[in-house]
């Protein structure tokens, strides 16, 4: 019996040490499951989000794919946006046409086109 009156202090420390470790890993038990179920609740949101808009979504990429043409190399590209500017400025009553590419490409992705004519502007084909 001494010795349990000499050790006491010692075992209620060791006690509380351990609640207060059980506490804490209880603590990080119950984040972690907050953090996972956060988690699959945005998982499924966006899951929800994809099937309501997926017509939504497929026609803005068709979109977006209808504005795009590939091409294999920049003066090609020239050639094909001339003739196509000029048969639909033709066909829009506009006179005097006259499109002058950049003579200087250079290996970017982008050029620039100077288009001027003369006659009426139709918006219908603008915009």
């Amino acid at each position: 019996m001494s010795v349990f009156k000499k050790y006491r202090w010692l075992i209620l420390i060791f006690a509380w040490a351990g609640a207060l470790c059980l506490t804490y890993m209880n603590y990080m038990t119950i984040q972690k499951i907050v953090s996972q179920r956060s988690e699959i609740e945005s998982i499924r949101l966006d899951q929800e989000f994809w099937h309501r808009n997926s017509a939504n979504i497929s026609r803005v990429m068709n979109l977006q794919k209808s504005l795009y043409q590939e091409i294999e190399s920049l003066k090609l590209a020239q050639v094909s946006l001339i003739d196509k500017l000029g048969s639909l400025m033709s066909s829009s009553g506009v006179s005097d046409i006259k499109i002058e590419p950049d003579n200087k490409i250079s290996e970017e992705s982008r050029t620039t086109i100077q288009i001027s004519f003369n006659g009426e502007l139709m918006l219908g084909w603008m915009f």
